[in-house]
């Protein structure tokens, strides 16, 4: 009689072992689609980055390479403009901008970079760029 409620015993939980191990089958298998589907969702967020970012850099690989990039001290962008609007004059340029109270940086430095460099601020990319930097503000510039 005790052997019989032992075997029972035995057999119920095995019964429930296979169940557990059928649930378990499943999730991996829910597991495998769900991160699948990140995959591939992360691999569209990607693809329209780049894209997005292959149309601006193409944009500004199609334009003279005397445009710059301008921002001021605090790194916020402000536009861009060319060379070939100061008379190909880089003093004028320069006079320019000091009356605006703002900086440039040749555009050309700004292409052909990583997407995680596209995705750093303006701050970060001047800090890449050289620029220096003390908190969320650009320093040691002469105006």
């Amino acid at each position: 009689m005790l052997s019989n409620k032992l075997n029972n015993e035995v057999e119920e939980m095995e019964k429930e072992l296979r169940e557990i191990e059928k649930r378990e089958t499943l999730l991996k298998i829910i597991l495998d689609k769900k991160r699948e589907e990140l995959k591939k969702q992360k691999e569209s967020d990607r693809d329209i980055i780049e894209k997005k970012f292959t149309k601006n850099v193409l944009s500004l690989e199609n334009v003279d390479r005397d445009v710059y990039i301008t921002f001021d001290i605090k790194a916020n962008y402000k536009g861009n403009i060319n060379l070939k609007d100061f008379n190909n004059n880089m003093s004028e340029l320069e006079k320019w901008l000091k009356e605006q109270k703002i900086y440039a940086h040749s555009a050309s430095s700004f292409r052909n970079r990583s997407i995680q460099w596209y995705n750093m601020s303006l701050l970060e990319q001047l800090k890449n760029l050289c620029w220096e930097v003390k908190g969320d503000k650009l320093v040691g510039l002469d105006w």
